[in-house]
């Protein structure tokens, strides 16, 4: 049977030839996969650039979709060397991690806000020692018998 008899037979079976790699179908693939790993993906997975070897000659970049899912197995979706897959594939990807990246960056915040109020307290409370007063959380005490407060302003007050 020759090739044109071949296809002539497919066609006839209602088999459409068409490209079994495209970029459409590696897309579909694609968000299946993601789809499938959402909840794994969304807290940690990333995209993988690997090198090949062949008769001495380094190959590549080739890029795979990598994550660990339950029970530590490592799972990845190959997405080859299309710029277009691998885009969207960071594109997504960054869509399901920017939530919990949102999260990590507000709690680094609130640590750094935290730290820096408690060296603010510790220097007003060593700068309210010097009268003889005391802080407690945020209220001064001691204003009884506390040191007098002089004024040190050597400006007259213009009139």
């Amino acid at each position: 049977m020759t090739r044109y008899e071949t296809w002539l037979t497919k066609q006839q079976e209602g088999n459409e030839l068409e490209k079994q790699r495209s970029v459409d179908q590696k897309l579909a693939a694609l968000s299946s996969f993601m789809d499938a790993h959402e909840r794994v993906l969304s807290r940690q997975g990333s995209i993988v650039e690997s090198w090949r070897e062949y008769n001495g000659k380094k190959l590549g970049p080739y890029y795979r979709l990598t994550c660990r899912v339950v029970g530590g197995k490592q799972e990845s979706h190959y997405l080859g060397r299309n710029k277009q897959l691998i885009a969207a594939a960071r594109a997504r990807l960054k869509s399901l991690q920017e939530p919990a990246r949102l999260a990590r960056l507000e709690r680094k915040m609130i640590r750094q806000l935290r730290d820096q109020l408690q060296i603010c307290k510790t220097e007003w409370s060593r700068q309210l020692a010097e009268f003889g007063l005391t802080l407690k959380g945020n209220e001064v005490r001691g204003w009884r018998r506390s040191k007098p407060l002089t004024c040190t302003t050597t400006k007259k007050a213009e009139l």
